[in-house]
């Protein structure tokens, strides 16, 4: 359903593939640029909307969190581009959460957001996006890749 309304395959410009790619909006305005470009370079893209904490379980109001995903919505509305809400409310709290506290419990001085962006946007998300039909995923995030001879390409880590 969400591939047929959303995601469609284009077609070839100038002999090169143009490639379904979602992007991971918050809409703030890194993202918001990276799908413009994606989109202005001929892609299909569509913004996906990650909700990773339920802020009705934990007592708060969350209206800072729906402001983010209406932000979101209006950014992808605006640009002409799809839209789609996900949530990984209970992957957050296993894969990240859980294992914060507990770090902390042992006196570790850890980064949510390092084990957020392995777990959540690098794996859960990617794997989110390409299931819906997209090629690629894509962020707001800033990475320098490094290509191999044989053409395949990773992110490099630190010295």
């Amino acid at each position: 359903m969400f591939r047929s309304r959303v995601l469609r395959r284009v077609g070839r410009r100038g002999g090169r593939r143009l490639a379904t790619v979602a992007v991971g909006v918050s809409g703030g305005v890194d993202s918001s640029v990276a799908a413009l470009l994606l989109k202005r370079q001929g892609h299909d893209v569509v913004g996906v909307h990650m909700s990773n904490w339920d802020h009705a379980e934990e007592g708060t109001d969350g209206e800072c969190a729906e402001r983010e995903r209406e932000d979101a919505r209006r950014v992808c509305e605006r640009l002409g581009i799809g839209f789609h809400a996900v949530s990984f409310v209970r992957e957050y709290w296993s894969d990240v959460f859980e294992p914060f506290v507990a770090g902390i419990a042992r006196g570790a001085t850890l980064n949510p957001d390092v084990a957020c962006n392995r777990h959540i946007k690098f794996d859960r998300f990617t794997a989110h996006a390409l299931a819906l039909g997209a090629d690629w995923a894509a962020t707001g995030h800033y990475a320098r890749v490094a290509h191999s001879e044989a053409g395949g390409g990773g992110l490099p880590t630190a010295p």
